[in-house]
């Protein structure tokens, strides 16, 4: 699997199967997304600027964009509504809406779990579902550094990739990524620019944090 950032909440992962893209922002953010073609695209909030824009997806991809399951090109998907609890009971946001969702995603058997803009800590039924999770995909936008932390011992991920942090020409207020680097005791946090990875080679003792350069 190979996994590719493309700023704010916009991942290409690439399978032996499918193509995925997350969130895919409008050029009204301040950054221009590049195209790509896709098989899976998914947006956990269909009516954002940050996450919907379908146009600049190249093909005839399965989009995900409600809470439910999904099953396309050996890939598996969940979503369900950031503040709230997994389909078949619990509650849902305040206002009623399904938005922010939270998706998690199971190819080549690695969990990903991508939080979309959550700024809750997880119900124990979210925990349920992303408690597995081998990578998490955390948004800094949304989470303050305590918050985040608490997400980061909630599902003891073996990877944790940032998102939605400031970056430059981004019109949005964001976080600078060296606070939660602080947080987390990571020195280094340039960016890999593309990761390739398999289960075996996740790391087994510790939680490792993993900034992207933007592509």
């Amino acid at each position: 699997m190979f996994i590719t950032y493309h700023s704010l909440g916009c991942f290409k992962i690439q399978t032996k199967d499918a193509v995925i893209i997350t969130d895919p922002y409008q050029d009204s953010v301040g950054l221009k997304l590049p195209k790509a073609k896709a098989d899976i695209v998914t947006m956990t909030d269909p009516n954002s600027e940050l996450c919907n824009n379908i146009d600049r997806v190249i093909g005839e991809p399965i989009v995900v964009d409600h809470p439910g399951e999904y099953e396309s090109h050996n890939t598996f998907i969940y979503s369900v509504p950031s503040v709230g609890s997994v389909p078949g009971g619990g509650s849902v946001p305040a206002d009623g809406s399904d938005y922010p969702s939270s998706f998690l995603m199971v190819t080549e058997d690695i969990f990903i779990a991508h939080l979309g803009l959550t700024d809750k800590l997880l119900t124990d039924k979210q925990l349920e579902l992303f408690e597995d999770a081998h990578i998490l995909f955390l948004p800094l936008q949304t989470l303050s550094g305590e918050k985040a932390s608490e997400i980061v011992s909630q599902i003891e991920p073996r990877l944790i990739v940032p998102m939605y942090y400031q970056l430059p020409g981004l019109k949005i207020k964001s976080v600078p990524p060296a606070v939660f680097a602080k947080e987390m005791g990571v020195k280094d946090y340039t960016g890999e620019t593309r990761l390739k990875i398999s289960k075996k080679d996740l790391p087994q003792e510790e939680t490792k944090v993993v900034f992207m350069q933007p592509s």
